[in-house]
């Protein structure tokens, strides 16, 4: 009977600290599962006109292979206007990548200078969301 009750006292312990510690881990170290090199962002296409396509590069690291929830928001200069472009679900396996991003324009949007805000969401554990965020360089949409 003594050794049931230790069996029972020791595996109690080593479930609740396996539990708080797997628990702290998540919330007070969350994993970084990307890193973009903002320098390296390039406009390819600085004039694009709307409905057509906007081209830019950027450099990433990918650490996790953690799908990500990304939001593009088309971003007037002088911060008078915003267009929210459709979410998409990216996913990347690890690695190093030059990206070419295609993004299209819409024929909505008034000409003038804008940024592309591109927001990253990713759910790195079942406690937490790591935020992840670059804008591009400035470009113009013309009619």
């Amino acid at each position: 009977m003594k050794l049931l009750q230790t069996i029972f006292w020791l595996g109690l312990i080593t479930a609740l600290v396996g539990f708080f510690g797997i628990t702290g881990m998540w919330v007070f170290f969350p994993e970084n599962p990307v890193t973009f090199d903002i320098a390296s962002i390039r406009i390819i296409t600085p004039q694009v006109k709307a409905g057509d396509e906007l081209i830019y590069t950027v450099r990433l690291v990918k650490y996790a292979i953690s799908p990500a929830i990304v939001s593009r928001t088309l971003m007037k200069c002088d911060g008078t206007k915003a267009y929210s472009m459709p979410h998409e679900v990216g996913a990347l396996p690890v690695g190093k990548y030059e990206l070419s991003v295609d993004v299209p324009i819409p024929k909505r949007v008034d000409p003038g200078m804008y940024r592309m805000v591109a927001i990253f969401d990713y759910a790195v554990n079942p406690l937490q969301n790591v935020i992840k965020t670059y804008q591009t360089p400035s470009f113009e949409v013309i009619p």
